[in-house]
């Protein structure tokens, strides 16, 4: 779709990758469940020590991988809900030790 005006293009384009991402994701989790729990809405992929998925894409949105990559991708990462995430991030980090460096109260 040809666009005169740069800016106008750019939004058309933001606007397809951010929804052609939100349906590649919503196709992937049909039928699977959480890891944890068992849940079946609100599904995410969870990084295996808590990190960034970015960190292991190079810095590139996973769904945006071809599906080779994201297939490796998937080999390394687990399917959580995001109250099991939310759980298993809050577990992996030392507050206690943050509260004492005055990091969080």
């Amino acid at each position: 779709m040809p666009f005169k005006d740069p800016q106008r293009k750019r939004a058309y384009e933001r606007e397809f990758q951010r929804e052609w991402h939100a349906r590649r994701k919503r196709e992937f989790f049909v039928g699977m469940v959480c890891e944890q729990c068992g849940a079946e809405e609100d599904l995410e992929l969870c990084h295996p020590t808590g990190g960034r998925l970015r960190d292991l894409t190079g810095g590139i949105n996973p769904w945006s991988l071809s599906k080779e990559k994201f297939e490796d991708l998937l080999t390394v990462t687990a399917i959580y809900c995001a109250a099991c995430k939310r759980r298993k991030v809050w577990l992996q980090h030392d507050w206690e030790g943050l509260r004492k460096a005055g990091v969080v109260e």
